[in-house]
């Protein structure tokens, strides 16, 4: 997966972080490391000098990418499974964790320091947007859940939403609109946010936007 921040554009694959200049229009790479246990799946640049990857079976990590020629983890925190996404606001980091878990972590001081962890049975988590108070966890059956974050260290399930799709693969939010766009394997889907409960009513006006 890419990242962008800063001017400069993050990829990671199974076994290595790609830093590129992208501040030119083009991509000129400019520094690289290794993925610690070689088992990549996603990362995040939204903060300047560091990145935050999904490690897969190697958890949640944290980059120091300050100096492009030299990166390097910081540190990182072994799940009950494997880390397929993550996802940062104010300093708070929300982990899917594919066994069936949501963690939290305090990532303000730029090190990873657990906060909380609770369960879902709507499904396997393999996306996650943290948006405010609330993240929102996309599942392998095409499933959203919702959590309120306002404790980070007691999630607590606000409900969930089923898409058309199946696998749930990434969400977007357009905050200034009030906008999630959420990709699954079969269509992209555009959710809009408002007071969270267990009641969806899906896209009511058939406007192609559903108010969560």
């Amino acid at each position: 997966t890419l990242s962008y921040f800063g001017g400069s554009a993050y990829l990671v694959d199974k076994n290595y972080i790609r830093i590129y200049d992208g501040s030119t229009g083009t991509l000129v790479e400019k520094g690289i490391t290794s993925v610690y246990g070689q088992n990549g799946m996603g990362i995040l640049a939204n903060k300047q000098g560091f990145v935050y990857v999904a490690g897969g079976n190697y958890g949640f990590q944290l980059y120091n990418v300050t100096n492009p020629l030299n990166p390097y983890l910081v540190n990182w925190y072994n799940t009950n499974g494997p880390v397929f996404d993550v996802s940062v606001d104010n300093g708070i980091a929300c982990v899917a964790d594919y066994s069936g878990s949501l963690f939290t972590f305090d990532v303000s001081q730029n090190v990873i320091i657990p906060l909380g962890q609770v369960y879902t049975n709507v499904g396997k988590p393999n996306s996650v947007l943290k948006l405010n108070d609330i993240a929102y966890l996309g599942m392998d059956n095409g499933r959203i859940e919702m959590f309120d974050v306002s404790n980070p260290e007691q999630p607590v399930s606000l409900g969930w939403y089923l898409t058309n799709g199946t696998r749930v693969n990434d969400m977007i939010a357009d905050a200034e609109n009030d906008l999630i766009y959420v990709a699954n394997e079969l269509e992209m889907l555009i959710l809009k946010l408002g007071n969270a409960t267990t009641s969806l009513p899906g896209d009511a006006n058939c406007d192609g936007i559903v108010n969560i």
